[in-house]
């Protein structure tokens, strides 16, 4: 796991949605799906001394030209599943229709085995997806997941998932918080930092004010 991430005293994750909603003057409202949603991770950073907060720089000093990623889990439950996803082996994708994917896999007939709010990810697709409602397995085994966003890319039949809190983010780093030191316990510095963000290529959050935290985006821009 990141050291930021290890480091952290408190997680705000957000969702960024990728529609537009529109209004005509007839009173007809439309809403278009222009992209992917992404998701925000807000950290919140304590005061450290020395050693935690190098090992925290470093990690900052690796986002050479703001470009480079860190692939990361997420910790303290945001990415616990609600459902139970009781199988008798692997999960893979059967069937693909839009924003439903078949899974199958699964113990036959179990009430809630995905949960609305579950993450999963597809096989060599960096994107995390969010489940929408509750499903349940039929007497095959089979889910049909509603998703919360279109998919950056369909994945192929027989592809294996990620769920819950084995699924990866992958982040980037818009610009370097600040450092910030002050006199600490027999003569040590104390180390803190200002708000960081991290974004999605190509989708940029004007709406979002400087604060005192972390902030990270989810990035799918490799895939």
């Amino acid at each position: 796991m990141s050291a930021l991430f290890d480091y952290m005293i408190g997680l705000k994750m957000g969702i960024v949605d990728g529609r537009i909603h529109g209004k005509s003057a007839g009173g007809i409202v439309r809403t278009e799906g222009l992209s992917p949603s992404y998701f925000t991770f807000d950290l919140d950073m304590p005061t450290m001394y020395e050693d935690k907060y190098r090992k925290v720089r470093a990690e900052l000093l690796q986002f050479h030209a703001y470009a480079s990623r860190i692939i990361t889990t997420i910790p303290h439950g945001h990415a616990k599943p609600f459902g139970a996803w009781s199988r008798g082996g692997a999960i893979t994708v059967s069937a693909v229709t839009g924003v439903f994917v078949t899974l199958s896999g699964f113990t036959p007939s179990v009430t809630t085995q995905v949960a609305s709010g579950d993450l999963i990810q597809f096989r060599g697709d960096s994107k995390v997806y969010q489940v929408v409602r509750d499903a349940n397995s039929d007497g095959s085994g089979n889910v049909i997941v509603e998703l919360s966003s279109i998919m950056v890319r369909e994945p192929n039949v027989s592809f294996s998932i990620r769920w819950g809190e084995d699924v990866k983010f992958q982040l980037f780093l818009e610009r370097q918080p600040v450092a910030v030191s002050i006199p600490g316990r027999s003569g040590k510095p104390l180390y803190s930092f200002s708000e960081a963000i991290l974004l999605t290529e190509g989708l940029r959050p004007y709406d979002l004010q400087p604060g005192e935290d972390i902030l990270f985006f989810e990035d799918w821009s490799n895939a």
